[in-house]
């Protein structure tokens, strides 16, 4: 009952901590999409989510269940970007 309950805890804070990194990340695609710091930027979220679903098979031996914990998250961040909108992120040059 403990080791399901830690697994179960486990999931929660690597599926809330994805979530949060993915809206930080799309929210960096969408501030920089005209900047040469989109491709890495893009690799750094394909990178991002095959580890996520990379750590969630030693909990969840199902594919198509890790497949819906990760739309379950992507649409999380969409509810997020729906309401509070992206973070503006820029370069500032400074003062000289």
């Amino acid at each position: 009952m403990k080791h399901k309950l830690l697994a179960g805890l486990d999931i929660a804070v690597e599926s809330i901590c994805y979530t949060l990194l993915t809206y930080l990340l799309l929210s960096a695609l969408f501030s920089m999409k005209h900047s040469l710091l989109y491709i890495p930027l893009m690799a750094l979220y394909t990178v991002i989510t095959g580890q996520y679903l990379r750590g969630l098979e030693k909990h969840i031996p199902r594919p198509w269940l890790r497949w819906l914990l990760l739309a379950v998250c992507f649409g999380a961040v969409l509810a997020v970007a729906a309401t509070v909108g992206y973070l503006r992120m820029e370069f500032v040059p400074f003062a000289a």
